[in-house]
Parts: structure tokens; C-alpha cells; sequence
């Protein structure tokens, strides 16, 4: 075990999960904060990206050597200390099952506040605030109007975006932007870290984590072998005689199960689970429409191997966790080459071991054509990440520009400057480009649309302004 590691942490290790050394990750997180742990105790701080393939331990990576430098008071541990931020409360939830056991070892608390959150339970840490807080991109938008959280939130020294990939291209991703920057203002300072998948350009993700601050990245996404073969269907029949059903009924007849298999669409998800239930394979579907208890069901079942498979559309793609799955099938092309390995990157869910998947077709040639170039890429990327997608952030979206307006406001007692607005605004990597004209121009949109008051170049929200903010959020159904 790395000396960085807290002995406590170690005997946790070993005594509770059974590890005896960790991941390459693992190592090279605890090496990077080890060199720069200096650093932090002076609150210079440098934001870190951290790039590994599904199943290699990212999370047990930044919580060990953080929850290492608390335990050794290398910064005071006094509450919040860590925001842990995922894109799905699913997420969320399983993050809490894997980790609470380490904590109540270590003698910590740890609590999520999103969307399912009980008003019981958020009254709770509120009075009692716990030293790591998971919470969704959304949640935190009301975090930060919390008077009796604000206090709390002025000690958050480690800020963790997990499957920051899948934030970037959105709205969502520059609700969280500006988020973090509001937290910046009122932490003063902290360090930012991003775990992600495998992607083409890491540094623009660093960027966009860090707003252009000093940042490093570790990448290790090179150390994942995937295998992919691509099925083509014999004809495009509808009906019970799909042709993709019938390639996925060959394949649960011969493959160790359970199987997860994926979607590109939550029609076609129920769709294809309906005619395998109806061809007696125990099939459970998975996506964000159904309830929260179904959705956990599914995930509990996956996980205990107790069904034959579950058919899921994004919802299941991150990291949470599913057990042991041998193989992951994708039901016609997935458009995207790093989609594929996220989600074939759910079989093999372990260090060292190989990914393996399939794609089901279409007898259609467009389909076959995208499906193998895409499998051949993903096979090959390892020495290529150019056969990767480029990603894309999005600039200056006014609908998130005018949510954040009216959040800076409400944090500030109701009444801030314009000027001061702008500026906080344009420290988001999102934003900092932002025409002063267009600013005004949203800021005149909301004064008719009575969302503000502006007076003397003071901007001050309406009823109507307060219940927007709170109403509305960037997540696209």
C-alpha cells in the first residue's frame, strides 16, 4: 500500500475489503498528492483531471489520499469539507452504499442531498452537516441559496466532478460551471478534481474544470483491452419477429448471464424488453421515466445475478455499480465511439481485465457501416486517441445565463451589482468570452419578463424570479 495512504484507510483496506495493493490509478493519485501535499497545507492550489477506464477505482483514487490528508490534519475537519458532485441521483446513491462503510471506520459522516432527498433528511444536515456531501449539478444550485448550508459550505476544501465527461457538452455542464464559481467566491479557494472517462482531449476538460487555473492530469486510459463484434440481423421484419430480438435471444441462450444490454432510446428499451420477457428470459428495463423504486430493483437484481439481464438507455452507462457482467450488448449503432467504451467498459468491471461486447444491427447498411467503424475504433484507440470524438463545451447558452443571474442574487441577500454579476459570470469557463452587450440584453429580457428589479445598477429578484430559479432546471428529457 502507498505511504501516503492514512493506516487507518490501509487497515480498512485490508481488513474490510480484502485489497492488498492498490490500482495503477490508486498509485498515481496518492503519489501526485503525496509531491504536492505542500501545496494544499499552504492552499496553493491545483486542480487535478483524472482519466481511467470504467472499473479502475477512480473513486477509492481521490477519496483515499483526500480522506488521508483530513485524517492527518493536514486541513482541518470541521464540515463540509468534500463536495462530491455526479451527473445522476442514481449515481449518487450507489456512491453513498460503496463508500458509507469507510467512513463510519474513519468515524465520519457522509450524506447526499439531490432530488429523492426526504425534507426530514435535508433538515438533518442541515443541523448536522456531514464532512462529505454528494449532491447532482442541479441540487447544488440550491445548495448554494441555502443560508444555514452557506455556512458549512465556506469549508469545502475538495471539490470532486465524477464522469465530468458526460457534463461538458450542455447546459448542464455550464449550470455546473458557474456553480463552481459561485462555491469559489465563497470558499475563497479549493481544489477542483475531475474524474472522467476515456476522451479525446483532456485538457479542454481541465480547463473547463479549473476555469483556466493551474491544473495537472493523470491519464491512465491507455491500460483497458476491448473486444467488440458486430452482429448484423437477417432482415428488418417488425413486430415479435424483430430482427434484433432474435439476434438477442441467440445471444442470452449462449452467453453467461446476466447481460447487460443498452438502448438508444427508452421506446425501444421497453420495446425489446417486452418480447424477451415474452420469450421467457427474466429481463428487467432501466431508464430515467420509470420510478425510483423499479429503477433500484433493477439495479439490486443486475447486481446479485438473480435475472437474465437488464435493458438500460444511458441511465445505467456511468459508474455505478452492476457486480460482474462478462459481456454488454449494444442494441444498433451507439453514433459515438467513446459511448461505446463507456458502455462496453461495463463488462470486465475490474483492473487488467478485458471488456467484451457486441453490437446488434440492423440489416441496414448505414447501421453495419457506422457499427463497425465505430467497433474498430474503440478496439484501436489505445494507440490512437485521435479515432476519438472531439469534445465540444458550450458557449454563452443565455437560458443558463439568466438561472445563474438570479442565483447570484438570491446568495446575496437579494441585492448584488450587475457589475459584480458579470464578473462572477465570466470567471466560468462558459462565459468567458461574454459580450457585455449580450449580458444586457438578457438582463433587459428579465426585467419584462418581471423575473428582476434593477435600480441604480443594483439587481434585485421578483417572486416570480425566485420561483424560476427554484422551477427549472438544464436537464433536456
Amino acid at each position: 500500500m502507498h505511504n501516503y495512504i492514512h493506516p487507518k484507510i490501509i487497515s480498512f483496506l485490508r481488513e474490510v475489503l480484502g485489497y492488498e495493493k492498490l490500482t495503477l490509478v490508486q498509485e498515481k493519485v496518492a503519489d501526485y498528492f503525496a509531491k504536492t501535499s505542500e501545496d494544499r497545507v499552504r492552499k496553493r492550489y491545483r486542480h487535478l483531471l483524472v482519466s481511467a477506464p470504467t472499473g479502475s477505482g477512480k473513486t477509492f483514487a481521490v477519496l483515499l489520499p483526500i480522506l488521508s490528508e483530513i485524517l492527518r490534519k493536514h486541513v482541518p475537519d470541521d464540515p463540509i469539507k468534500i463536495l462530491y458532485i455526479t451527473p445522476l441521483r442514481a449515481l449518487n446513491r450507489d456512491l453513498l452504499d460503496r463508500i458509507k462503510k469507510l467512513f463510519d471506520y474513519i468515524g465520519y459522516e457522509i450524506a447526499t442531498w439531490h432530488g429523492d432527498t426526504s425534507e426530514s433528511e435535508r433538515n438533518r444536515i442541515k443541523s448536522k452537516p456531514p464532512l462529505m456531501l454528494i449532491t447532482t449539478p442541479e441540487s447544488l444550485q440550491y445548495i448554494l441559496i441555502s443560508p444555514e448550508l452557506r455556512r458549512s459550505l465556506r469549508n469545502i476544501i475538495y471539490v470532486v466532478v465524477d464522469e465530468i465527461h458526460e457534463l461538458i457538452d450542455d447546459e448542464r455542464g455550464c449550470e455546473l460551471s458557474v456553480g463552481l464559481e459561485r462555491l469559489w467566491r465563497l470558499t475563497d479557494s479549493h481544489m477542483r478534481i475531475g474524474l472522467s472517462g476515456t476522451i479525446r482531449d483532456l485538457d479542454l476538460v481541465a480547463r473547463f474544470l479549473s476555469s483556466n487555473r493551474v491544473y495537472d492530469v493523470i491519464d491512465v486510459s491507455y491500460d483497458k483491452i476491448y473486444e467488440v463484434e458486430v452482429l448484423a440481423s437477417e432482415s428488418e421484419d417488425g413486430g415479435d419477429t424483430d430482427p434484433r430480438a432474435r439476434e438477442l435471444t441467440a445471444l442470452l441462450e449462449v452467453l453467461k448471464k446476466p447481460v447487460l444490454i443498452f438502448s438508444n432510446t427508452r421506446d425501444e428499451a421497453e420495446f425489446l424488453g417486452s418480447i424477451l420477457r415474452r420469450k421467457g428470459f427474466n429481463i428487467y428495463v432501466h431508464h430515467g421515466s420509470l420510478s425510483k423504486t423499479e429503477r433500484i430493483e433493477a439495479e439490486r437484481t443486475l447486481r446479485s445475478g438473480e435475472i437474465d439481464g437488464v435493458i438500460a438507455t444511458s441511465s445505467l452507462e456511468l459508474g455505478i455499480d452492476i457486480g460482474y457482467i462478462d459481456h454488454v450488448i449494444q442494441v444498433s449503432s451507439p453514433r459515438q465511439v467513446t459511448k461505446l467504451i463507456h458502455r462496453i467498459g461495463r463488462s470486465g468491471h475490474r483492473e487488467k481485465t478485458v471488456s467484451r461486447g457486441y453490437i446488434v444491427t440492423f440489416n441496414n447498411i448505414y447501421d453495419i457501416a457506422e457499427s463497425i467503424v465505430i467497433a474498430r475504433r474503440v478496439r484501436e484507440f489505445r494507440s490512437n486517441k485521435r479515432l476519438l470524438e472531439n469534445q465540444r463545451i458550450r458557449r454563452n447558452p443565455l437560458d443558463v445565463l439568466t438561472h445563474q443571474i438570479i442565483g447570484v442574487v438570491l446568495e446575496n441577500n437579494n441585492e448584488v451589482s450587475k457589475q459584480d454579476i458579470y464578473d462572477l459570470v465570466k470567471r466560468s469557463y462558459c462565459f468567458n468570452n461574454l459580450d457585455p452587450r449580450d449580458f444586457e440584453e438578457v438582463l433587459v429580457y428579465m426585467r419584462d419578463s418581471k423575473l428582476i428589479r434593477e435600480r441604480n445598477g443594483l439587481i434585485s429578484s421578483t417572486t416570480k424570479g425566485s420561483i424560476y430559479y427554484y422551477t427549472t432546471t438544464m436537464i433536456v428529457d
